[in-house]
């Protein structure tokens, strides 16, 4: 009996012990990757919703406002004002603002912004595969090098407005 008990408890141990190890290795697996302040991106391009390309012009904005976000998602909704606030700021620096969405079919409806909003339905490769957007919303604020000034997984927040215009205010614009 004292031998089936053995067995039993060492059992109950290795087990344990894969199961804690399988977690561990999944939880770093499954850690979302996200862009942060001081990576460089390749310059945002692609399709816009009118099948357009992205053009490719001589001028560069001084910053990019890219945001991604779906017209199902709650917390897109819940901080559209915030996004907006941004936005507008972000326009009065000469940024350029691209709104992107997991796939055309939910690309959020257009209730206001700014005219020259570009809509990207489809982006480059090299810069998909750079911008592991893995949940809405999304927001990332670029200067005009494409490093990353500011970047934010989830809904946006008055502090975040803040921190966002505080990280472009501090570096020269532009090329």
């Amino acid at each position: 009996m004292n031998a089936l008990k053995a067995v039993m408890v060492s059992a109950a141990l290795l087990g344990s012990a894969f199961t804690l190890g399988l977690d561990y290795w999944i939880s770093l697996s499954a850690r979302p990757l996200q862009v942060q302040p001081g990576d460089k991106l390749p310059r945002p391009g692609g399709l816009t919703l009118e099948g357009r390309p992205l053009p490719e012009s001589s001028t560069v904005p001084p910053c990019w406002l890219i945001r991604y976000a779906s017209q199902f998602c709650e917390y897109c909704k819940r901080d559209a004002t915030e996004y907006a606030q941004l936005e507008a700021h972000t326009k009065g620096l000469g940024c350029q603002s691209i709104l992107m969405a997991p796939e055309p079919s939910v690309f959020p409806k257009a209730t206001n912004g700014p005219a020259d909003r570009i809509n990207l339905s489809l982006t480059t490769f090299e810069f998909a595969a750079a911008t592991p957007f893995l949940g809405t919303p999304t927001t990332l604020v670029l200067d005009g090098h494409s490093q990353v000034m500011w970047s934010k997984l989830g809904p946006m927040s008055l502090a975040d407005i803040t921190a966002a215009t505080a990280a472009l205010e501090g570096r020269p614009h532009g090329r």
